[in-house]
């Protein structure tokens, strides 16, 4: 018998690597390591376990004003070795979402657009008025109390749905 990789005979039957018993020769331990790999998960050498630790807290935005503009504030703890990025958030209750963080310049206040937000390993990223924050554009009028609705996409944790009520201006 020859297979398609040219091996002929009793090995080809049973498959590379097989015995004539039907048992892969390999150790308890070496399957014992190649299980516990697979369990690992996640990407980028992270594991699924530490990637889900990720938790968002206190997210909050101002009554928007008639522009339809609209900051959003939370802070972000990571309690996992390997760092994270927010790459993306989604929202029905927005025509568009950026990131922005304040810079002050010659006694001036600008927003400086970022791509993605890095928050470190086993640290803790704050947006904060006068800082990091998303910018909603085009947000429908929302009065303190109402809430809207956030999917907030890592590139190791996955997904996070956030709700981020709203404050009355000042508060």
């Amino acid at each position: 018998m020859r297979r398609a990789d040219g091996q002929t005979g009793e090995r080809a039957k049973r498959g590379s690597g097989g015995r004539a018993d039907g048992r892969t020769g390999r150790s308890p331990m070496l399957a014992g390591l190649i299980l516990l790999a697979a369990c690992q998960g996640g990407t980028g050498g992270g594991s699924a376990a530490s990637a889900a630790a990720l938790t968002i807290e206190g997210a909050y935005a101002y009554a928007p004003p008639a522009s339809g503009e609209v900051a959003v504030y939370f802070t972000v703890h990571n309690p996992a070795e390997a760092p994270d990025t927010l790459v993306h958030v989604n929202t029905p209750e927005a025509a568009g979402v950026m990131y922005h963080r304040n810079v002050t310049e010659g006694g001036l206040v600008r927003m400086e657009h970022l791509e993605t937000l890095a928050v470190a390993g086993r640290d803790s990223l704050v947006l904060a008025p006068g800082g990091l924050h998303l910018m909603l554009t085009s947000v429908k009028p929302r009065s303190p109390g109402d809430t809207l609705h956030l999917a907030l996409n890592f590139a190791r944790a996955g997904s996070r749905m956030v709700t981020v009520v709203i404050r009355e201006p000042g508060m």
